[in-house]
């Protein structure tokens, strides 16, 4: 039963009782409300019931609350590692490029070296030739 059934339950339960009974001599013209104790406690039970429920939402619309914070916050940390993700793409990328541009350097590098070595090579030879031709004329 919903909590709105259970407060309509008991408050048609107190106009009915108050409908039913009669004035006390006692107290004058106020009416005293009469229940039967199976009503009684059944009154009870739903007035606890409805009390209990009322704390129990009022705890899961905490909890709820606290939920929702976690979302943002979690959200929060996704835009944190997407960002951190894209940055570490391109430091990756630029180091492709670094490496790339090494990697072409040191080509340039070894080939000039062995251009240079032919040179002075055949630079040797042909002084070389030079003098053992001058040599033997």
């Amino acid at each position: 039963m919903s909590l709105l059934t259970r407060v309509l339950v008991v408050l048609l339960l107190l106009v009915l009782s108050y409908a039913f009974c009669e004035a006390d001599e006692t107290r004058g013209d106020e009416p005293i409300v009469c229940f039967t104790e199976k009503t009684a406690s059944r009154m009870v039970v739903e007035i606890e019931k409805c009390r209990i429920t009322t704390k129990q939402i009022e705890l899961l619309a905490k909890e709820n609350e606290e939920l929702r914070k976690q979302v943002e916050y979690l959200k929060t940390i996704v835009e944190l590692q997407k960002k951190e993700l894209e940055t570490s793409r391109q430091t990756i990328e630029n180091l492709r490029k670094i490496i790339d541009y090494q990697s072409e350097a040191y080509k340039k590098l070894h080939k000039e070296s062995i251009l240079d070595k032919v040179k002075e090579n055949s630079l040797f030879l042909s002084i070389g030739i030079l003098i053992g031709v001058a040599a033997s004329l």
